[in-house]
């Protein structure tokens, strides 16, 4: 496991509620994907792009 810089610490933790978030869109999708959009080391946008089987 990466050690991880103590000055960074605080920026690199992930809230569970963020978690949550990326499990509900995963959970979500059948086809597509999901993009974390990531700016100074933090989760700034989660895109999900779902796409249709025919």
């Amino acid at each position: 496991m990466a050690e991880v810089n103590k000055d960074n610490q605080d920026k690199t933790e992930v809230s569970n509620e963020l978690l949550k978030e990326i499990v509900k869109a995963v959970k979500s999708l059948e086809y597509g994907k999901i993009t974390l959009v990531v700016h100074d080391l933090k989760i700034i946008q989660i895109d999900r792009t779902e796409k249709s089987r025919v």
